[in-house]
């Protein structure tokens, strides 16, 4: 019999980051640790395009551990973003969009989140201090992963697409207790307090009614 060929040993995985590489100043954005274990930080391309080194737990249960890079805005408003990269942390790692209405740890809040093999993922907590409900698991391949969140009223809509294909719509929430003012912005977390994930953001752009809100 003819022997087998030896098989090459696998590259040794990635070392975990511990400590953000990058923490550039940020301009029209503002950084918010909640709840994380080690200080994330950013790489800054442009107001558009962001690297977010982050730590965090989860968004899951009732307290939410993750690193959110925002804007506070007024009434009606979407955001939109396009994912490149998720480290590979832990499988329940995310990074995505979000709109939330306070920077506490318990906040009322949808997002709209990609898992490191590409699963999307929209999470809702409907009043403060409850558990979350999550929905949908529909997956695309990363790079050029694109979320996007649009507020009317007390409700949020989310969309998704990949590359230049169209929006579909994704899942919708309700949410009575929404303030008029929220923060709006990407955010990341590793699922795992003893390292960062990094997630590679680009394209990202925020809408207002002052702005004229684009048709889905």
């Amino acid at each position: 019999k003819k022997a087998l060929a030896t098989l090459a040993d696998p590259p040794p995985p990635p070392k975990p980051i511990t400590k953000a590489p990058f923490n550039d100043q940020l301009t029209n954005w503002t950084a918010s640790e909640i709840s994380t274990a080690i200080p994330g930080g950013q790489k800054v391309y442009s107001d558009s395009r962001i690297d977010l080194y982050a730590c965090g737990a989860d968004i899951y249960l009732s307290n939410d551990q993750f690193r959110f890079i925002w804007q506070k805005l007024s009434g009606d408003c979407e955001i939109s973003a396009t994912l490149d990269e998720l480290t590979f942390t832990h499988m329940f790692a995310k990074a995505g969009i979000m709109m939330r209405a306070d920077l506490a740890d318990d906040s009322v809040f949808s997002l709209f989140a990609v898992r490191p093999a590409g699963e999307l993922e929209f999470i809702t907590r409907y009043n403060k201090g409850e558990k979350v409900k999550t929905d949908g698991h529909l997956g695309h391949d990363f790079p050029d992963i694109n979320l996007r969140l649009v507020r009317k009223g007390n409700t949020i809509e989310s969309f998704h697409s990949k590359g230049r294909q169209p929006w579909q719509k994704f899942m919708t929430a309700d949410l009575p207790n929404l303030p008029n003012d929220i923060y709006v912005g990407i955010f990341c977390l590793s699922h795992d307090n003893s390292q960062l994930a990094k997630s590679s953001f680009k394209n990202i752009n925020i809408l207002t009614t002052h702005s004229q809100l684009s048709e889905p």
